[in-house]
């Protein structure tokens, strides 16, 4: 302590310094955003992304792993507009061997805070409720606390921050039973953009070290790092009055174009086209064609008719050309009336439809002399969505210099009551995607953390998949896994031997997806899952016309080779997008795919082509119908989970061309997520239960990008058109 008050009384004689820094926020040592071991009102900012490694001094490694000092892996999350979500995992060693152990058994936690700051006058204070580590069995950590943070001299060189708040916490907590009951509070002072000076009370002692953080400019994607050193505690907790010294990294989820679309308090689009423009562009497009489909022709054709035929030919095979050879497929243009009409397919782009739609466009009016047209984007040679504009105005669109205003865009998005019909094509469709065979590489993982065999177990392998095109809607999909590697929990003999990998081809699936009227799709799946589940499944889909509201069933029967049970998956959910938060919602309920029953709720943010999922899942077995899984399978009747998953692209924004008569492609969404059992005094995890078939060649994922291709998304990320036309055209 003596060290960190010289150390204050030096930097308060400085000069005062010409520039006033802001305080920098950065992981306390447990469960949230804050001091050394205090949490403050500020939470991680929407859309940062925080890891951390806190490593404290004088570990006995001779008693429990919930007891004394220990180290903490901490990942944190700007889940929504001012919720701050982290996963933290304690534990001493990360393994010491396969076997069931003590020095190596580790807890893991979901902690939550809440900052109120936008309800709150900004020359007041912050204000936040959080809680830590409820809901789960075995909880070292638990706490609820209410926190209140104030700048003061916020003007000069002497601005501090003083934090104070008052907390409920638990006889059993790991870091003590005084740790955050009663009141807490801290300082922290910042004299130049690297150096902060920290000292706080946390219930249990007194706590004082510093942080270090890199300028703004010093790594390269808005990173920043961070490293805090506690010198000083005089803790009253048994083997806590220690020191620790911790590593962090926080990052934008969301990247290059996309990170600018999200702010503290929500999505900025920047530009967003008006209801009332969006009628006139329509009407204007509706009035033209009428007018032509009004006019009336000779029964011989004039020599102009003849000329403008040709050249309309000519576009459409110089367009059609420049299409085929970018690497689009099943190309197919024509004429409704002097309207272009254009439909392919992209198979090129693989993170998001929209950097095809935006290449596709652009190659279209850049192009193409009609001043109306009409595009449908195809998936598997079904429709999935329409365009139509003013050649004219979208050409302005993507041609404006970065530093003018986003101009009107002048596009019409539909992706009901999709129609072909009416059209002169040109000629049949160009560069058939059909009989091509596209191999699909990526990682394929399982794994198991905190648990009582060590900190991370896992098994990786290699999953290479085949999926064909056979005609409109009909797909085969095989998949092979190749084992990599495997930590010693999954060897022979040991814990989880029965689920590492093999060398085996797990999946040969059939599907056929059908579009049907008032907006619905249909697929129908048939054959081998998860290597010995044989049967069928049906999926079904229907969305609003703006893309706010979409219903999804899905029904299936299986069997397993090995055993009697009915597989019998029966799910209905509803899931709610609102656009200015890039956030979708999602209720499903009805049997799972064990035989219990029930539901989830889920909250999916996305962040550029990211999501990070938070899942609420509660089903219970009736363990008197012995022809589900559930009933025989050893654990309790009811189960509750909380989960949180990541899901992003794997691999490269832009595949290879399939002109060669194949494709080597990438992932379009890859998952790793871990969910722990809640409200139930034992935290282990029941088999299967709420598992869903979680088909990779599902609707969502292959045919309505990743549930991202309606109205709404499209016309709140329509910079992404304009992005991708300048990056991989001008």
């Amino acid at each position: 302590m003596r060290f960190l008050m010289t150390v204050l009384l030096l930097v308060c004689l400085l000069p005062p310094a010409t520039k006033v820094q802001a305080i920098s926020n950065s992981m306390a040592q447990t469960g949230f955003t804050g001091l050394l071991r205090i949490p403050h009102a500020d939470a991680l900012p929407f859309g940062d992304f925080s890891l951390n490694y806190q490593w404290e001094d004088n570990i006995d490694y001779d008693t429990c792993y919930g007891c004394g000092a220990h180290k903490t892996i901490l990942m944190g999350v700007g889940l929504l507009p001012g919720l701050e979500f982290t996963v933290q995992n304690t534990h001493k060693l990360m393994s010491d061997g396969p076997e069931w152990g003590a020095t190596h058994s580790s807890d893991l936690s979901f902690s939550a805070k809440y900052d109120f700051k936008p309800f709150l006058p900004e020359d007041w204070f912050s204000f936040a409720l959080g809680m830590q580590d409820y809901g789960g069995a075995a909880s070292k950590h638990q706490n609820m606390y209410a926190v209140a943070s104030k700048s003061v001299f916020a003007d000069t060189f002497y601005h501090f921050r003083l934090t104070a708040g008052y907390g409920k916490g638990d006889i059993e907590n790991q870091m003590g039973s005084d740790y955050l009951q009663g009141i807490f509070a801290g300082l922290e002072w910042q004299p130049t953009q690297w150096l902060q000076l920290v000292s706080d009370y946390d219930g249990t002692g007194m706590n004082a070290g510093f942080k270090l953080f890199t300028a703004d400019n010093w790594l390269p994607y808005g990173w920043k790092a961070n490293f805090t050193y506690q010198i000083y505690s005089d803790s009253l907790t048994t083997n806590r009055d220690n020191q620790w010294l911790g590593l962090g990294l926080t990052l934008p989820l969301a990247v290059g174009t996309d990170a600018k679309r999200y702010s503290r308090n929500g999505v900025n689009e920047l530009y967003q086209l008006e209801a009332g423009q969006q009628q006139q562009i329509k009407e204007q497009i509706s009035e033209k064609q009428q007018q032509q489909s009004q006019q009336v022709e000779a029964n011989l054709p004039s020599l102009s008719t003849l000329a403008q035929k040709e050249q309309k030919n000519q576009q459409n095979e110089r367009l059609q050309k420049i299409l085929v050879e970018y690497g689009f497929e099943n190309v197919r243009t024509g004429w409704r009336e002097t309207t272009l009409v254009v439909s392919l397919e992209n198979n090129l782009f693989n993170w998001n439809e929209l950097d095809g739609l935006g290449v596709a466009l652009g190659l279209i009016v850049d192009n193409s002399e009609a001043e109306l047209f009409e595009f449908y984007l195809l998936n598997n040679q079904i429709a999935v969505l329409k365009v139509a504009g003013n050649s004219k105005t979208f050409r302005d669109y993507l041609h404006q210099k970065a530093e003018q205003p986003v101009k009107t865009h002048g596009l019409n998005i539909s992706s009901q009551a999709i129609e072909l019909q009416d059209v002169a094509w040109f000629s049949e469709k160009q560069a058939s995607g059909n009989f091509v065979p596209r191999f699909i590489f990526s990682p394929h993982l399982r794994s198991n953390i905190g648990t009582e065999m060590g900190v991370f177990d896992y098994s990786l392998a290699l999953s290479s998949n085949l999926q064909m095109s056979l005609w409109p809607g009909g797909v085969v999909d095989v998949r092979h896994l190749l084992p990599i590697a495997h930590s010693d929990s999954y060897d022979d003999g040991q814990y989880f031997a029965n689920s590492r990998h093999k060398s085996e081809v797990d999946r040969i699936l059939f599907h056929q997806a059908f579009a049907l009227p008032a907006g619905f799709i249909t697929q129908f799946s048939a054959g081998q899952v998860y290597k010995s589940y044989l049967g069928a499944l049906n999926e079904t889909r229907w969305e609003s016309e703006a893309g706010a509201h979409r219903i999804k069933t899905e029904i299936g029967d299986f069997s397993h080779d090995n055993n009697e049970y009915n597989y019998q998956p029966a799910l209905a959910s509803y899931r709610y997008y609102l656009r200015d938060l890039d956030l979708a919602l999602e209720a499903t309920y009805g049997q799972h795919w064990s035989g219990d029953l029930g539901g989830s709720l889920s909250i999916k943010q996305w962040f550029g082509d990211m999501s990070v999922n938070l899942t609420y899942q509660n089903t219970s077995c009736d363990l008197s119908k012995t022809q589900y899984a559930c009933s025989g399978d050893g654990y309790a009747e009811k189960h509750e989970y909380a989960g949180l998953t990541f899901q992003f692209p794997f691999g490269t924004r832009k595949n290879l061309s399939p002109a060669v008569g194949l494709q080597i492609k990438t992932l379009e969404q890859w998952g790793y997520g871990y969910r722990s059992r809640i409200n139930n005094d034992a935290n282990y995890v029941g088999g299967n239960r709420a598992g869903k078939t979680n088909l990779q060649y599902n609707l969502d994922q292959q045919y309505f990008n990743r549930d991202r291709l309606s109205k709404n998304y499209v016309e709140s990320n329509l910079l992404r058109l304009r992005e991708s036309y300048t990056r991989y055209i001008k």
